[in-house]
């Protein structure tokens, strides 16, 4: 299953004149110095402060929580971050979602 893993991998990230596989991009990462980015925004229509209580008329929006998330991972990428954390359950679902 491993190695069908990786050929699907590289089916997918081969790209017009790029035939690079996985592993040559990879290979490319600087390693030593590895971008890691943290995302400390809170997710669209979340109530603050976090330990706001009061949820009476609080709806998520998922589908512009995600529309943030992807923008964030963007910008996350623009900088050279190869890892992005989201804190737990930033994505709605809990409590309530629109």
């Amino acid at each position: 299953m491993g190695n069908a893993m990786v050929r699907r991998a590289n089916e997918l990230t081969r790209k017009g004149n790029n035939n690079l596989t996985v592993h040559e991009i990879v290979a490319k990462w600087d390693l030593e110095n590895l971008t890691i980015a943290a995302v400390r925004e809170a997710p669209v229509n979340w109530p603050l402060p976090m330990l706001n209580k009061d949820w009476d008329g609080v709806t998520l929006d998922l589908n512009a929580t995600v529309d943030l998330g992807i923008s964030l991972i963007k910008k996350a990428s623009e900088n050279q971050a190869r890892v992005i954390g989201f804190p737990e359950v930033w994505f709605p679902g809990y409590p309530k979602v629109s």
